[in-house]
């Protein structure tokens, strides 16, 4: 029930024993939703039907920290591993898996907020491919701390930080990735 609260609806199958453990830590920037998610092994499905009841609409960023998350959406599926991040539009059918010991980070966007931004941008979703590591490194290091119940900011620099992690997002999906090809 709180992962609902916290992204939107999604049905959560665990493992055999029907239960999830783990912890989840949000925090709402503006319009940008940051959120921390530590668990044992669980599927997390995104069905059209609750889509189309949700009124928003969002590009939903996850970083996998620990262990390497399983997605699946637009018939694309992939693993990705810590240092990278699937991009999701929550409007459409997704799953993503994941083992135990999973931690995330989830950047939850409003889509018009990004399109006017990146006119491509949903051509990028259901990927993995497009991240240059030191950018997603520079989007988890300002945003982690966020999470921190003792951190505190106003609302001029909640609304500055919010703005950067978007320009930081743009800048993301603007480079090319990192090659780990030998030079020749």
């Amino acid at each position: 029930d709180y992962m609902s609260q916290v992204y939107y609806s999604v049905d959560v199958m665990p493992r055999s024993d029907a239960r999830v453990r783990g912890e989840l830590r949000e925090v709402r920037l503006g319009q940008v939703g940051i959120s921390r998610f530590c668990a044992d092994q669980q599927r997390v499905f995104r069905y059209a039907e609750a889509a189309k009841q949700d009124s928003e609409e969002n590009f939903v960023f996850i970083f996998p920290v620990v262990e390497n998350l399983y997605f699946e959406q637009r018939g694309k599926s992939g693993f990705v591993a810590p240092g990278g991040v699937a991009l999701l539009n929550s409007s459409e059918y997704y799953e993503a898996s994941c083992p135990d010991r999973f931690e995330n980070l989830t950047l939850k966007v409003p889509c018009a907020s990004l399109r006017s931004r990146l006119p491509g941008i949903d051509d990028a979703c259901a990927s993995f491919n497009h991240v240059n590591p030191a950018i997603a490194k520079a989007i988890l290091g300002l945003a982690s701390p966020l999470l921190d119940p003792d951190a505190v900011m106003n609302n001029h620099q909640k609304d500055g930080i919010a703005e950067t992690i978007v320009d930081l997002l743009e800048l993301m999906l603007n480079s090319e990735p990192e090659t780990t090809e030998a030079p020749h």
